[in-house]
């Protein structure tokens, strides 16, 4: 299989989407509605992936598969892929094309696995706070005064980071999922009410920024790359990445001769993905 596995499945579904679509809806039937339900809820809530995105990042489909099914996913996957197989026809029937859609959905192999570093989220009490007050009450908070009149609240139990303004203002730093940023600000929030803050209207959590890194396990022609990637800067001097401008998903992606690659400007997880994977698919071309 080797550096085709990622234009296999692309060539095998592009332009078929919805039929992945009811191979994925087929082979969830056999976990009933109410699990299917709960799948695409979390894909949803998780990484803000639409059910119609789903074709386009399968690796989330093997992650969200493993967090709502569990030991049982594994069969869940070779059932969509069965049933995908049915729907493409003979196209499939060869044991090696059956890898290449199951390799797709899997976060190894041809895909670089993917490291969520930091992800920038804010929210906002709409009142206004005494910081004074609060320091006394919440564990683990600390009031910078001087700086930037911030209260700073650390998550004990992972590197997440919550700043209070005395505006209302929540920032989060240092989560590496949605995920951990949403609950990380929902404890903060509940921590806020017990101390009489009662927020005026409902609280909702913006991803600003998600850094991600990865690595490709080759060399990369940076020079090539660079003539033939648009939007693109490469200047050796300077720096010894290529900074490239993706515009769909729109986010800026430095790659680096080692084939390493950070990722910045996302605001969904799901993007990260596709972005891999597009460059994935670029760098594969010879």
């Amino acid at each position: 299989m080797g550096q085709d596995v990622w234009e296999r499945y692309t060539l095998l579904t592009e332009g078929r989407e919805e039929l992945v679509l009811e191979a994925i809806d087929a082979g969830l039937n056999a976990v009933g509605d109410r699990v299917k339900d709960m799948f695409y809820g979390y894909l949803e809530n998780t990484f803000q992936v639409d059910k119609s995105e789903i074709p386009f990042v399968p690796q989330l489909l093997r992650i969200g598969l493993a967090r709502i099914i569990g030991a049982g996913a594994v069969n869940i996957e070779t059932l969509i892929v069965q049933e995908l197989a049915n729907r493409l026809g003979e196209e499939l029937s060869g044991a090696d094309l059956l890898r290449a859609v199951k390799t797709a959905m899997a976060r190894r192999g041809e895909f670089p696995e993917v490291s969520i570093n930091n992800i920038l989220a804010v929210a906002n009490v709409h009142q206004t706070v005494d910081l004074t007050v609060l320091v006394r009450i919440i564990p683990n908070a600390k009031y910078f005064s001087k700086k930037f009149r911030a209260l700073l609240v650390r998550q004990p139990e992972s590197k997440v980071n919550v700043f209070v303004f005395q505006s209302g203002s929540i920032v989060c730093t240092g989560a590496n999922s949605v995920e951990e940023a949403n609950n990380s600000i929902r404890r903060l929030t509940r921590m806020l009410v017990k101390c009489g803050i009662r927020p005026q209207g409902e609280i909702e959590t913006e991803v600003r920024n998600i850094v991600a890194s990865a690595c490709f396990g080759k060399t990369v022609h940076i020079e090539r790359t660079a003539r033939e990637l648009p939007r693109s800067i490469y200047e050796p001097e300077q720096f010894p990445g290529l900074i490239h401008r993706m515009d769909s998903p729109k986010l800026a992606i430095t790659l680096f001769s080692s084939g390493k690659i950070v990722l910045t400007g996302a605001k969904r997880e799901a993007d990260i993905y596709r972005a891999v994977n597009r460059l994935a698919e670029i760098l594969a071309k010879p």
